[in-house]
């Protein structure tokens, strides 16, 4: 009995303490989702999602990584991600504005491949192209930071290389390969500038396209978006704006 008895009054000093404590913090509100941006140039890649405002949030992150805003086009792949908890591609272009680029940015090498492996757990809801697309891009990246990348900007320059052979009228494949190559190669590679010939012809206001032949060829193809640094890469080049 007495055993009972000092249960029940721990039990209820317990209640008591519990009473008075505050409540508990509430849950972080979730991040707004990113702006949808106007006049970005021409960006449209069809993905294999069934939401079409992650196929826009899609569309926006490879303009903005067309327009050297790598922070804003991952956020855009996360929204698209967001929005598709299926779409394995979104994770690719979180990888992508992650990665290396023409302009020399930071590289977040764990960031990047943590969303490979995302891509590579979903890549059996993505298309063949898709897939090749994945495949690619985790040829540059690995688990651990790396001091010298020559080798593996190599092998995925090698490995666009493949899949723009099997899809050969795929644009953006091919200002990829051509991107890949500048950031092996250096700026002014030949590779590359007879790549990005290739797209412009098919494609002239191709954004990828024009801004890279910036950098393959020291010149302006076409009249070049207003995005902050092609704007700086035009007017050092002389080129027509709008």
């Amino acid at each position: 009995m007495m055993m009972r008895v000092g249960l029940m009054a721990f039990f209820l000093s317990s209640v008591s303490a519990c009473a008075g404590a505050p409540p508990p913090a509430p849950e972080p509100a979730p991040a707004p989702a990113p702006p949808l941006i106007e006049d970005l140039g021409e960006a449209r890649h069809g993905i294999n999602t069934t939401v079409p405002l992650a196929q826009r949030y899609f569309d926006q992150g490879l303009a903005l990584v067309w327009s050297a805003r790598r922070p804003e086009a991952e956020a855009s792949f996360r929204e698209a991600a967001r929005l598709d908890p299926h779409c394995a591609i979104c994770w690719w272009g979180v990888a992508l504005s992650l990665g290396p680029d023409v302009d020399g940015g930071p590289v977040d090498e764990r960031g990047a491949f943590a969303a490979l492996e995302r891509a590579v757990e979903l890549s059996d809801r993505a298309s063949e192209a898709e897939r090749a697309y994945i495949f690619a891009l985790s040829r540059r990246h690995g688990p651990l930071a790396v001091g010298d990348r020559a080798a593996l900007d190599a092998a995925y320059a090698e490995a666009m290389r493949a899949v723009v052979a099997a899809w050969p009228g795929d644009p953006d494949a091919a200002a990829l390969l051509a991107e890949a190559l500048l950031v092996a190669q250096g700026a002014g590679s030949p590779d590359a500038a007879k790549t990005l010939e290739h797209v412009l012809a098919a494609s002239p206001g191709h954004a990828g396209a024009v801004h890279l032949s910036m950098h393959a060829l020291g010149k302006c193809v076409a009249p070049v978006p207003a995005a902050a640094h092609l704007r700086e890469l035009a007017v050092r080049l002389d080129c027509p704006l709008h």
